[in-house]
Formats: C-alpha cells, sequence, structure tokens
C-alpha cells in the first residue's frame, strides 16, 4: 500500500483540496498513473468483461485494459466531453466492467467534462454497475477556470481515482496513487 506517512499526506490533500471523502485505508501509491490504472484494472476488470473508452483516448491505458483481456468498446465525445448516452447504449448492450475517463482535461483533446454528464455517468454507473476510472492526471493545472471537483468526491463506492504526483513535483520521481473503497485497495494490495 506504500508509506504510511505518504498515504496520509496524500488522504490529506485529496481530503482538502479536492473533496474526496478518504482516509489512509482509502489509498493506495503506485509506481505513477500508468501503473496505477494497470494495477485498478486487475483489481476490477476480467477476461472478456468490457470497457468503455472515449474515443479520442490515453491509448496506454487502451493497451492495459486489453492486456487483461477486456473488450474496448469507444463512445464518441464531443465539446463537453464523453457522450453519455454513448455510455448508456453501450451499456445496455454489453456487461461493461469500467469506464474510463479523463475529465479534468480530456486526453487529449483537453475538454471538461460537463457537470451535467459528471453526474449522469455517475447515475449509469449506479444503474449498471461499473465502475468509473477516474484519471486525474493533471488535475494541478487550471489555465481558464477554477477545476470542478473529481467525481470521485461525489461517488467514492463507484470511482476509483488514479492520480500522478510527478507533473505536481518531478517527472522523474515516479510516484502515483490510487483512491478507491476500501475493499478494491485490499484487492489492488
Amino acid at each position: 500500500r506504500g508509506s504510511m506517512a505518504l498515504r496520509a499526506g496524500i488522504a490529506n490533500m485529496l481530503k482538502t483540496q479536492r473533496g474526496l471523502p478518504v482516509t489512509v485505508d482509502n489509498i493506495c501509491i503506485t509506481r505513477g498513473s500508468q501503473n496505477g490504472i494497470l494495477l485498478a484494472t486487475h483489481a476490477l476488470v476480467r477476461p472478456g468483461d468490457a470497457v468503455i473508452v472515449e474515443a479520442l483516448t490515453y491509448e496506454p491505458a487502451v493497451a492495459t485494459f486489453r492486456a487483461c483481456g477486456a473488450k474496448i468498446l469507444p463512445v464518441p465525445l464531443d465539446d463537453g466531453g464523453i457522450d453519455v448516452e454513448a455510455v448508456e447504449y453501450a451499456a445496455r448492450r454489453h456487461a461493461v466492467r469500467a469506464v474510463f475517463v479523463t475529465p479534468h482535461h480530456q486526453f487529449p483533446t483537453t475538454v471538461s467534462l460537463r457537470p451535467e454528464r459528471r453526474m449522469r455517468l455517475l447515475d449509469l454507473s449506479r444503474q449498471f454497475g461499473f465502475a468509473v476510472i477516474e484519471d486525474d492526471y493533471d488535475h494541478e493545472f487550471h489555465f481558464e477556470s477554477q477545476p470542478l471537483l473529481p467525481m470521485a468526491a461525489y461517488a467514492p463506492q463507484k470511482v476509483v481515482y488514479v492520480g500522478s504526483m510527478s507533473k505536481l513535483l518531478l517527472p522523474a520521481l515516479r510516484i502515483g496513487y490510487i483512491a478507491a473503497p476500501a475493499a478494491v485497495i485490499d484487492a489492488i494490495a
């Protein structure tokens, strides 16, 4: 799970700066965000499970899902982020296990997922029983407005939140973290 002091520091940062209701029991230290995505995938996805991704997305994440045997379901996005109607359509036709999103600044387009779409995606996760893997790779960077709270702040039992200290501190410092329900952190550990 990582150093207790580091987990406590990250839990405090996530609680005070991002509104996540977490404790050290909800944190696992990783070797960067890519390793966090891999560990989350191992804990959540089994071969044959469907994973929804944005049509344009972080390709190393897609490679991770494929390597774990997931069926990839790309859905469109526009200037408001992922098309939640397309997510619902896919979830009605497939046993979706997870949806991977980069809602703060969608990678690579940089659009932010609109608040109403965030809430709708979380509603769909409850309705269809899938997890949301939220890659918040650059939360510290704000260009035009105040950042929205992460999706994990609103649905901590449905969201696996992946972050990194690399962009904040030092790119060569490969420290990332996962914030998730304690049972998911137990499975990852």
